[in-house]
C-alpha cells in the first residue's frame, strides 16, 4: 500500500481482519497456528504487514518457560518484525508505505503487528525483509556492546564466541567494519565458512579454542571477548584477555550462569562488562537511535553488507525453533508470514524442499 492511502482508510480495512499467528497456549502444548482477530489500539499507532519475523534464542527460552521474563498465556512469540506500514497515526504519515523494522512487545510471529511510531525504523534501501531481521536485535545490539559498552577502537583484537549465530555473526561484521581484528569461534565447518564470509580475520574451532587463540595472538591476549555462550568457555575467556581487556557478557547459551572471583579482575586489570541492550535502551531510548544511525551509515557506505537469513513459512515455526534451540542454525533464522510454505531458504541461496 502506498503513502497516498490515508491512515483512516487503512485502519478501516484491518479493524476486523482475521490473521494467522503462532500462539503458545502452554509450555507443554507446542506452537499452534491460529486464526486471530486484529484489534488495533484506539490511536492506531503504526500497523505493519509483517514480511519477516526473527527467531532468536530468547524466543526459544520464552516458549519453553525458561526465560527470565514470563509472558501471560496465551501469547504470540517473537520480538522483532519487518514489514510495510499500511496505517499510521497522525504525525507518523512519513512511515506509510515504507518497509520498517520494529521491536514488538506483543509478539511478531503473526501477519500484522501494531507498534508506536517511535518503535519503527525505516529499513535502508537494498536491504531485504529477511536481512532486516538482523538489524535491531542483532546488529544494533552488537554495535551497542562493542562501542557503547566495550569502547572498542580500530586496531584492537576481538574474540567472538558463537560467531555463526545471529548476534555473534553481527559482532563479527560490526568488528570488521570498525577495523578490529576479529577472531571467530565456530563449531562446524559450515559455520566456519559462514564466519569467513562475514569478514572474520581468523576462524578457529570451538574445540581447543584457547590454544588456538594463544597461537594467533601470543601471550599478549585479546582486547575484547564477545561471549553469548559462557558455560565452560567463561573462565578461559577471562584468561585470554590482555591487561586492560574487556569481557562482554552477552548471554548464557552454554549452560548455567557462571560465577567469578573478582580478585581475578583486580589482579589482571580486566573488566567484566554486562550488556543488556533492551534494558539500556528502555532507560535511554536515544541510544537506540544513535546506534541505528551508526549502523545505517555503515550500510549506506557499503562497509556493512548484511548476510542472508534462513527463512521458514509461518506454519513451520516449530522447525525454525528446533534449528535455533539445537544450535544448528547458521546465521539468522526468521519466519515469513506471507510465505505459502514448502521451501526453506538458507544463507547462500540453497533451498530445502519439503
Amino acid at each position: 500500500m502506498t503513502a497516498s492511502v490515508s491512515a483512516r482508510e487503512s485502519a478501516e480495512g484491518v479493524r476486523f481482519r482475521m490473521m494467522k499467528a503462532i500462539q503458545v497456549v502452554g509450555v507443554d502444548d507446542g506452537l499452534r497456528l491460529e486464526q486471530v482477530s486484529l484489534a488495533p489500539p484506539a490511536d492506531l499507532g503504526v500497523v505493519i504487514a509483517v514480511e519477516a519475523a526473527g527467531v532468536a534464542q530468547p524466543d526459544v527460552l520464552q516458549i519453553s518457560g525458561a526465560y527470565q521474563v514470563k509472558r501471560e498465556l496465551p501469547f504470540v512469540p517473537g520480538t522483532e518484525a519487518v514489514g510495510v506500514v499500511y496505517s499510521a497515526a497522525a504525525g507518523a504519515e512519513r512511515l506509510l508505505g515504507r518497509r520498517v523494522v520494529a521491536i514488538t512487545p506483543q509478539g511478531s510471529w503473526q501477519e500484522v503487528v501494531s507498534v508506536s511510531p517511535e518503535a519503527a525504523f525505516i529499513v535502508p534501501d537494498g536491504v531485504s525483509a529477511a536481512q532486516a531481521t538482523l538489524l535491531l536485535v542483532n546488529h544494533v545490539a552488537a554495535y551497542f556492546a562493542l562501542v557503547t559498552r566495550g569502547r572498542a577502537h580500530r586496531g584492537e583484537t576481538l574474540l567472538v564466541h558463537g560467531a555463526a549465530g545471529g548476534i555473534g555473526g553481527a559482532a563479527v561484521q560490526i568488528g570488521n567494519a570498525l577495523g578490529l581484528r576479529t577472531i571467530a569461534v565456530t563449531s562446524t565447518p559450515d559455520k566456519a565458512a559462514y564466519a569467513r564470509s562475514l569478514g572474520a580475520s581468523d576462524v578457529i574451532a570451538s574445540d581447543g579454542w584457547k590454544q588456538s587463540v594463544e597461537a594467533l595472538v601470543g601471550p599478549a591476549g585479546v582486547d575484547l571477548v564477545f561471549d553469548p555462550v559462557a558455560g565452560d568457555r567463561f573462565e578461559d575467556g577471562l584468561r585470554v584477555l590482555r591487561p586492560g581487556g574487556r569481557f562482554l557478557i552477552i548471554g548464557f547459551l552454554g549452560g548455567p550462569i557462571p560465577e567469578v572471583k573478582v580478585n581475578k579482575l583486580l589482579l589482571r586489570n580486566i573488566s567484566l562488562v554486562g550488556v543488556a541492550t533492551g534494558a539500556y535502551m528502555h532507560h535511554d531510548p536515544a541510544e537506540m537511535h544513535r546506534a541505528w544511525a551508526a549502523i545505517t551509515a555503515l550500510i549506506d557506505r557499503g562497509t556493512l553488507r548484511l548476510a542472508e537469513a534462513t527463512t521458514f513459512p509461518l506454519a513451520e515455526a516449530a522447525r525454525a525453533v528446533a534449528l535455533v534451540r539445537d544450535r544448528r542454525a547458521v546465521g539468522k533464522v526468521c519466519l515469513e508470514p506471507s510465505a505459502a510454505g514448502g521451501t526453506t531458504r538458507q544463507p547462500g541461496g540453497t533451498a530445502d524442499h519439503q
